[in-house]
């Protein structure tokens, strides 16, 4: 498994290099044609003069522009690559009990506002497994942290086939993004299981 995963790996980091090598290419030919345009139109400005000439200049400005930003819609963003979406991933600096003693004695409005810095955040981790469950099409993993109080993480349907099998009591890691936080649960999405 650990070579194919590595292979896996290696087609992936082939498949964005040939993504941004095409997406070089296409970008060159456009600035390539845009440039040979507005060249000729300038010479023939200086040529003749004459309102036709500076017509066309401005006309070949505006659709080089134009062709610009409609070509940046379609190529889209570069794809980022694994490690560097990891980079932008901001760690929790509350640990789980330390985020639900933010809201002890208040009403939830004011829990919101007392761990609206935290949401967004990453939390890992590692407790016991006490519900799985698929709802509204995303898989929920009910994790113990003590009788009172749990953290709901929420995994995208890619993950269903690791996560079906977790059994009651079965302790786990997740790194999820903190979504919300109440008087007894925080809630995670984006969750991954961490192999350790």
């Amino acid at each position: 498994r650990g070579n194919r995963d590595k292979e896996g790996g290696g087609n992936h980091t082939q498949m964005q290099q040939l993504i941004a090598s095409s997406r070089r290419q296409v970008w060159a030919g456009l600035l390539g044609s845009f440039s040979s345009a507005l060249v000729v139109s300038v010479i023939e400005y200086i040529r003749t003069g004459g309102v036709s000439g500076l017509t066309s200049v401005v006309t070949v400005l505006v659709g080089g522009v134009v062709g610009l930003v409609v070509g940046r819609m379609v190529m889209g963003k570069p794809e980022q690559s694994p490690q560097a979406i990891q980079s932008e991933r901001v760690p929790c600096p509350k640990s789980p009990s330390e985020l639900l003693a933010l809201t002890h004695g208040k009403t939830q409005i004011e829990a919101g506002a007392a761990t609206e810095l935290h949401i967004g955040t990453w939390l890992k981790v590692q407790e016991h497994v006490v519900d799985v469950r698929v709802i509204a099409g995303k898989v929920k993993v009910t994790l113990s942290l003590s009788k009172f109080f749990a953290i709901e993480a929420i995994f995208d349907m890619s993950w269903f086939n690791r996560v079906k099998i977790l059994g009651f009591g079965k302790q786990v890691t997740i790194t999820g993004k903190v979504d919300s936080v109440d008087l007894i649960s925080i809630y995670l999405k984006e969750c991954e299981l961490v192999d350790e």
